[in-house]
């Protein structure tokens, strides 16, 4: 028996939400499951929706923007439904997760919660447009089915404030083909594109440059830690509003690059990934860079923790702590790093890979097709 799933969206923007859902529909058996995408936007330019398409998966919008959708989206989506039954709603993001909650009939209703709204929306939206909007996805998700949050503290968060009718968690995976370690001639080669010293120790800082992800205090750190390593380099790949802040920062040996659209070729040539991040969901670029062999310094919050609960990963440090944060670095590149990439990988690929976190969707698909839940 086919099941037809749907994934409802506001739109498919390169991001890393974006990104997981192709993970976990690009891993769909054809014979098990027929996926469809509706969008609730117009599409933006840098948008996957032609790798969907190109995959034979049937991806159509609404075409509404913001305005439009408080007033017409829940009326399109019904009539959307009215000739394109399904099994299951699959939503993701607070547009998409509220309207479905507000479909009080229908086809069984689930989302994946990628963040901690409590924190997230007032960095994006501003205090109390935040505070309002994570008010309101908690309660769109207690409407739901079934809530699937991506890391242990996403879905204990999720309970916290909100009380879907059933939950479970299912990690963020990696497209370990993509994202893998290469041979000393192609990092060689990588570096020198990159005019990065074949020899110096390659720190990497990936992600959008907002206040959350502190970008700031790595940089201050970084200048710190070399005072006892001032060949290493340390490269930001991202864009953000905390661009300016870096500026004073840069050098020969700190670098901005900004976003690009391969950046496992870092990941690759790089040696560590470092996050000062003060919350997260799992974080999809850290995630990344590990499937690349790239051992991690990380602040201790609860995601970074679960991501390195295995000896030989990497190095905790205490938010906010500069000192700790340095002795990490120094402790973790004191260490052997090429078993330790490959034991990262192995990691990578028996808990994080993306055919693995499909078939774990896949799993949840069938037990609420089938009413088994």
């Amino acid at each position: 028996m086919t099941r037809k799933i749907l994934y409802i969206v506001s739109n498919l923007r390169r991001t890393g939400p974006v990104s997981q859902l192709w993970n976990i529909v690009s891993h769909l058996p054809s014979s098990d499951f027929a996926p469809s995408i509706l969008t609730l936007s117009p599409e933006p330019q840098d948008s996957f929706w032609p790798r969907f398409v190109a995959a034979g998966i049937d991806v159509q919008t609404l075409g509404l923007s913001r305005l439009q959708g408080l007033f017409k989206a829940r009326a399109q989506v019904r009539k959307f439904l009215d000739h394109n039954p399904v099994d299951i709603l699959h939503t993701q993001g607070v547009r998409a997760d509220t309207l479905v909650a507000r479909l009080t009939d229908g086809p069984k209703r689930m989302a994946t919660l990628r963040c901690l709204p409590q924190s997230d929306y007032p960095y994006l939206y501003g205090a109390i447009a935040g505070r309002l909007m994570a008010s309101q996805h908690f309660w769109a998700l207690s409407q739901l089915d079934h809530v699937v949050g991506v890391s242990d503290e996403v879905t204990e968060n999720m309970l916290r404030y909100s009380r879907p009718r059933q939950s479970s968690t299912i990690a963020n995976g990696v497209d370990t083909d993509r994202f893998a370690p290469v041979d000393h001639a192609t990092k060689l080669r990588l570096r020198n594109d990159a005019a990065i010293p074949p020899d110096a120790k390659l720190w990497l800082v990936v992600g959008d440059l907002i206040g959350r992800k502190n970008p700031r205090f790595v940089a201050e750190a970084f200048q710190k830690f070399q005072r006892n390593f001032p060949d290493d380099h340390l490269v930001f790949l991202g864009d953000g509003p905390q661009r300016a802040a870096l500026h004073p920062f840069v050098s020969d040996t700190i670098r901005m690059v900004g976003a690009v659209t391969a950046p496992e070729q870092y990941m690759q040539m790089a040696d560590y990934v470092i996050s000062a991040s003060q919350a997260e969901g799992l974080p999809n670029a850290i995630l990344e860079a590990m499937a690349c062999g790239c051992p991690a310094v990380l602040s201790d919050i609860a995601p970074h923790a679960q991501l390195l609960n295995t000896d030989g990963l990497g190095e905790l440090f205490t938010l906010g702590n500069k000192s700790a944060c340095i002795a990490a670095m120094a402790t973790l590149r004191a260490k052997e790093r090429s078993m330790m990439a490959q034991t990262i990988r192995s990691h990578m690929m028996t808990h994080y890979s993306a055919k693995g976190m499909s078939a774990a969707y896949q799993s949840l698909y069938r037990m609420m097709a089938e009413g088994a839940e």
